[in-house]
């Protein structure tokens, strides 16, 4: 496995805002992988990943939609 393939967590949260912003992530062209939703336990909610190399792209993102609750291209 290339290092550029190695999955990166960019998200953790409800898992409908996961789906959300993964579908978001996919038709921006980012290959995503939603982990197992956790609802109790010291890292609830589901987790969101993305490969290393799409990391800072999908972190800009997943920031944008945190702040304003969307996602708009600017």
């Amino acid at each position: 496995m290339d290092d550029d393939d190695v999955p990166v967590e960019v998200f953790r949260g409800p898992y409908t805002e996961a789906v959300f912003l993964k579908t978001l992530l996919e038709s921006a062209g980012n290959e995503t992988s939603l982990g197992m939703h956790r609802g109790r336990g010291e890292f609830p909610g589901a987790p969101l990943y993305v490969c290393r190399a799409d990391v800072d792209a999908a972190r800009e993102l997943v920031e944008h939609f945190e702040k304003h609750g969307h996602w708009t291209k600017e």
